[in-house]
């Protein structure tokens, strides 16, 4: 086993899979704006409110921490449970091998929400690399098996 992300890539297809479904997933969520605009409306909201001292908006908008948990989790994916062409029983391992390498990241949002998922920089970049770079093995590897247990062809 290699250390470096892209070969380990090649060498577990269906890791790139699941790169792949994090990387769609994540440009279906709303656009959220940056830290340096959000700093900038509440600076601007602070002057023109006389209730909230300076003081405390400034340290409110240089704060990392989300108003509201929920808010900051929507900005996270759900963990990735079944994808076509991988077992379920290598979800877990394949998860534990991208978060190992650097390429996906998972917070803990608490019981209500539990954990989410994140691609990170060198994450996204894989995705995009990995499926031209990999070999079409499920395409030649024929049939599979589904849930119940038929077999049924691979769709390329």
């Amino acid at each position: 086993m290699t250390d470096q992300p892209l070969e380990w890539l090649m060498e577990q297809p269906a890791a790139s899979l699941i790169l792949a479904a994090y990387a769609e997933r994540e440009a279906q969520l709303p656009k959220r704006p940056s830290k340096l605009a959000l700093a900038a409306t509440n600076a601007a909201a602070t002057a023109e409110s006389p209730i909230v001292p300076a003081g405390e908006a400034e340290s409110a908008a240089e704060s990392d921490e989300p108003a509201n948990e929920a808010d900051n989790a929507d900005a996270w994916i759900p963990r990735v449970s079944a994808i076509e062409g991988v077992e379920s029983g290598a979800l877990s391992q394949l998860h534990g091998g991208l978060i190992a390498r650097g390429l996906l990241k998972y917070e803990l949002f608490g019981r209500t929400i539990g954990m989410r998922y994140r691609l990170t920089p060198e994450g996204r970049r894989a995705a995009e690399i990995a499926p031209s770079t990999l070999p079409v093995a499920a395409a030649e590897e024929g049939p599979v098996e589904n849930e119940a247990g038929d077999k049924e062809a691979v769709a390329a």
